[in-house]
């Protein structure tokens, strides 16, 4: 997580700062990067980019390692069933509106 979030600051010093930064050595650019503001530093640690590995290791310290894991697999299986189910519903009211029908039932009786 630490290095996606320095990756990140880089980019923004780097956009911002142009060459400077990223000519500069390494401890003047370690001097930049403490010197953003809390709200720079937010943003690059929300902005900063993480694998499925990473954001489980959050998880480790409290659940172990393959607590964690099987955590955070659960959870993405349950966004995407939910996803599924809001995403069903609303495709059986769009065809109940297409064919002008008031009545939930008549929606689904195709899946049956």
């Amino acid at each position: 997580m630490a290095r996606a979030y320095v990756a990140s600051v880089n980019g923004f010093l780097t956009q911002r700062d142009g060459t400077s930064f990223a000519t500069a050595t390494s401890a003047v650019q370690t001097g930049m990067r403490e010197q953003l503001s809390a709200e720079d530093r937010r943003m690059a640690a929300m902005l900063a980019k993480c694998d499925a590995g990473q954001l489980a290791a959050a998880l480790a310290p409290v659940l172990g390692k393959g607590g964690a894991n099987l955590v955070f697999g659960v959870g993405v299986m349950a966004m995407a069933w939910s996803s599924i189910i809001i995403l069903i519903s609303m495709n059986g009211l769009a065809i109940g509106a297409l064919f002008k029908t008031t009545r939930i039932e008549v929606c689904f009786v195709w899946a049956q």
